[in-house]
């Protein structure tokens, strides 16, 4: 499953999100609150976000060749 730092929360100040993911895998997130599904905007294994400003969920989901994809992982921001 892949990471996101800062893990959510309520910021004071405007945050710079990463996230990672397995080497040789695809990572996709969306930043509406809906679920990553296999057209989502595509990352690289590391990706740095930011700075987002009003957005309330991060979501990422990596695709692994061979492998089904992860499960969700969801970050509210605020």
């Amino acid at each position: 499953m892949p990471l996101i730092v800062p893990g959510g929360g309520r910021f004071a100040t405007i945050q710079t999100v990463h996230i990672t993911g397995p080497a040789g895998g695809t990572l996709r997130y969306t930043t509406t609150g809906a679920d990553p599904t296999d057209t989502a905007t595509v990352g690289t294994r590391q990706r740095r976000l930011g700075p987002l400003v009003s957005r309330r969920f991060i979501k990422v989901r990596a695709w692994l060749t061979g492998s089904d994809p992860s499960a969700v992982r969801p970050s509210p921001i605020s």
